[in-house]
């Protein structure tokens, strides 16, 4: 039974499969209804089969897990500010603020990233608060800011989980 060791679970390989066209197209309607990314569901179907299977460690599926949960917190966030008509380009900063209103959310931030959350370094923040503001922008058709010279913008913040994030503008 392999456990990814957290470094190994920041890498990732490029794998190409052939599969009979009507499995192809079911798999072409989940994509569709988990919001359009191949990878991501078919991560979200291998998980649970390896695991059953021995492959996987419980461990290590229950991280998975956490992490999705954690970032569909937060976008679920984002679409209720959005919905209210409180949509400002901070609003990933505003979704995260809100998500960690929740006990259980900062609960599993602090347990997925083992350490303090406001703790800057750690290398487990890199890869979910990048999923995370990827998730918003895409949950809400948003495009990420840009300066006059069509450089994306980035605001730092201080005393955040975040170091910085994309201000995002409806297009």
């Amino acid at each position: 039974m392999n456990t990814p060791l957290r470094s190994e679970m920041r890498s990732s390989a490029i794998v190409s499969v052939s599969m009979p066209a009507w499995l192809h197209s079911a798999v072409q309607q989940a994509v569709a209804a988990d919001g359009g990314e191949i990878s991501l569901t078919v991560h979200r179907a291998l998980v649970p089969y390896l695991k059953e299977r021995g492959f996987l460690s419980q461990t290590a599926a229950e991280r998975f897990d956490l992490f999705w949960r954690l970032v569909n917190h937060v976008v679920l966030k984002a679409k209720e500010i959005a919905c209210d008509g409180q949509f400002a380009e901070t609003i990933t900063l505003d979704a995260i603020h809100m998500a960690m209103k929740d006990e259980w959310w900062l609960t599993g931030y602090r347990i997925y990233i083992g350490a303090d959350i406001f703790r800057t370094g750690i290398a487990e923040k890199g890869p979910i608060n990048r999923e995370i503001g990827f998730r918003v922008k895409e949950a809400l058709g948003a495009q990420v800011k840009k300066d006059a010279n069509g450089k994306v913008m980035t605001t730092k913040v201080l005393g955040e989980i975040i170091q910085s994030y994309t201000p995002l503008v409806v297009s």
